[in-house]
């Protein structure tokens, strides 16, 4: 009886195991196509910067390239959450300004949340954290900055249309250097 009842906790443990890993073996292939399709419909929804806009709005990048060069293999997946939630927080914003597609906006937001809800699953199921004074923190403290510039943008530009075009220019540098990030840790 003994023997059945220790026989079915290592089965049950065993289950938890397999399904967190399965969790964040999402991040290892999944990821990638969600960060593309989201890069391509970010893209897509606005079409190339309005001309209108170029002499209005700050050009030069704020992301820099090497943003995510100090993380480790093992902080990819709280990096990623991490970059994922600044970019939803980000376009929760009034977007009533933008002359945007409207389907593909709400697709490039679905897929940004679908990142997220599953890295959340991730990192709660692992216990994976930024380790103190590493990689993870300062790129966390950039994030912060950058997308915090990106917000000083809007409200000091009224969530313009032209301001929301650099937000989507800049959101859209940082999901492509994400991804080069991402190829070199796979």
């Amino acid at each position: 009886m003994f023997t059945l009842k220790l026989l079915s906790v290592l089965f049950a443990l065993s289950c938890c195991d397999h399904a967190a890993s399965e969790v964040c073996r999402w991040t290892k292939f999944q990821m990638r196509q969600l960060n593309d399709l989201s890069i391509l419909k970010l893209s897509d929804m606005g079409g190339h910067f309005p001309v209108e806009c170029l002499g209005k709005e700050k050009v030069a990048r704020l992301f820099p390239e090497n943003l995510y060069n100090s993380i480790r293999t093992e902080d990819v997946t709280v990096v990623a959450l991490k970059t994922f939630e600044h970019v939803a927080q980000i376009f929760s914003n009034n977007l009533n300004s933008v002359s945007w597609d409207t389907d593909k906006l709400k697709l490039f937001t679905n897929y940004i949340y679908r990142q997220i809800k599953k890295l959340n699953g991730c990192v709660g199921k692992t216990g994976a954290s930024p380790a103190p004074g590493e990689g993870v923190s300062e790129v966390s403290a950039s994030l912060q900055t950058l997308f915090d510039q990106l917000s000083g943008i809007l409200n000091e530009k009224k969530n313009n249309a032209c301001a929301w075009e650099t937000v989507r220019r800049e959101v859209r540098y940082n999901l492509l250097s994400f991804k080069k990030f991402i190829e070199s840790h796979e």
